[in-house]
């Protein structure tokens, strides 16, 4: 039996724990919690009591993503020197809506440039067989005058001098899309 709960993002943490406590498998939609500290507690629950525990993120199960491993594994472009990625869209404003109110962990770093990192993460695991920590970490953004982020430009340096830029944002349009440069070639995910 599967229960579908909609709710917030800072009370996923306590029906995330109830579910655990059940002795219920749980996939939770992005992000798990609004920070590191409250998912950790879940995890080692999950793991104490041996019951599944995921995030939802649906970008990675598209099917692209299953050919771009491959071609990520098989070296294709040679070694990656790069990632840029962007996610932004432009809703209407409204002070009371889960991506623009911060009782709620709106705003666009929570809400979309998780995508950007998840997969960030993702296409190094796939051609370096694990995700390094960063070395360094550089954002920038714009508040609105909720106080949550309506967009944020971020570049990540990791080990061996690869970058990930992306940008994500709920205040404007980009391409959406996903590329991986490597020494002989680029791969190319776009939007949809």
């Amino acid at each position: 039996h599967a229960v579908y709960v909609c709710t917030p993002h800072p009370m996923h943490a306590s029906s995330v724990r109830a579910a655990l406590e059940a002795g219920k498998p749980v996939l939770c939609e992005k992000p798990m919690t609004p920070s590191a500290a409250a998912t950790r507690p879940l995890i080692e629950l999950a793991r104490e009591r041996r019951v599944f525990l995921m995030e939802a993120l649906w970008t990675r199960f598209l099917p692209v993503y299953a050919t771009v491993n491959d071609w990520l594994a098989a070296n294709a472009i040679g070694e990656i020197r790069g990632l840029q990625s962007s996610f932004c869209f432009n809703p209407p404003f409204d002070p009371d809506s889960r991506l623009f109110d911060p009782a709620q962990a709106g705003g666009s770093l929570l809400d979309l440039g998780i995508y950007n990192l998840a997969m960030t993460q993702w296409a190094l695991q796939a051609a370096l067989g694990a995700c390094p920590e960063p070395d360094s970490i550089s954002a920038t953004g714009l508040l609105g005058p909720t106080g949550v982020d309506h967009r944020v430009a971020a570049s990540l340096q990791f080990p061996g001098g690869i970058v990930s830029q992306f940008q994500c944002g709920l205040d404007g349009a980009a391409d959406n899309s996903l590329r991986i440069f490597g020494e002989r070639g680029v791969i190319t995910v776009p939007e949809r």
